[in-house]
């Protein structure tokens, strides 16, 4: 028997946090990139329905991205944070941009070290010795 719960359902801005940050695990759906925080490792599983999003994850798998794949995918989101026993999946879609929603922060911890926010809600998974990954929901 598994146990799910919602965690969150709705806007948020979204923030990724360094180089490695996402591993790709499944681009071959033009409508949904899956990915994973920081390695599969972290069970922390990332479904991206945002179009612009996976325009630049498809142009940075063809070496032919201008600038940073993060100014692209981090970009507001209608997000459903779904915990189930130790798996996360979060499903993005195209949200609008605000001030008030809270922030989706993603990423890898290196050294242990994670600069301090006002924290909601955080599922952070080992990878390494030496790694975390992490996704966050913060509040201003």
């Amino acid at each position: 028997m598994t146990n799910s719960d919602i965690i969150y359902s709705g806007n948020a801005r979204v923030y990724l946090e360094g180089k490695g940050a996402l591993q790709p695990v499944d681009v071959s759906d033009p409508n949904c990139y899956t990915y994973f925080v920081g390695s599969v490792e972290s069970a922390i599983k990332i479904k991206d329905f945002r179009p612009e999003p996976i325009h630049a994850a498809e142009a940075k798998i063809q070496n032919k991205l201008v600038g940073e794949f993060a100014d692209v995918f981090n970009q507001p989101a209608e997000i459903e944070i779904i915990e189930e026993d130790e798996n996360i999946e979060i499903a993005m879609r195209p949200g609008k941009q605000d001030s008030v929603s809270p922030i989706l922060w993603m990423g890898v911890i290196y050294d242990g070290k994670m600069p301090v926010h006002k924290i909601t809600w955080e599922a952070l998974k080992p990878i390494r010795d030496d790694a975390t990954a992490f996704a966050v929901l913060v509040s201003d």
